[in-house]
């Protein structure tokens, strides 16, 4: 629950523009989603993560969390890959015009 909420704040920074609170409540509300072992915290998590560095046009680190993150999210056969798969593509996309 503690995770959810501090992934929660970290998505309030990051829809106020303020990208390094963000990080820092994604940060650590991935921290205890891993201590947990929840997977589902930890993609969400990870896609929140890759969404803000695609809109900082980090597309590369962008796209390394979201693989990530859409990996566990098919493991655990979670409707939110497809909200991630859509990060990946657009990530994709922008690393093979740069």
């Amino acid at each position: 629950m503690y995770s959810a909420s501090l992934n929660n704040l970290g998505l309030i920074h990051d829809n106020r523009g303020e990208y390094d609170q963000a990080i820092e409540k994604y940060n650590e509300s991935l921290e205890i989603a891993r201590q947990l072992g929840d997977r589902q915290g930890i993609a969400y998590t990870l896609g929140n993560i890759g969404l803000l560095l695609f809109n900082k046009e980090e597309y590369k680190n962008s796209f390394q969390h979201a693989i990530q993150a859409y990996s566990i999210l098919k493991e655990i056969q979670s409707p939110e890959n497809k909200r991630v798969q859509s990060i990946l593509t657009r990530s994709q996309l922008v690393c093979l015009r740069q």
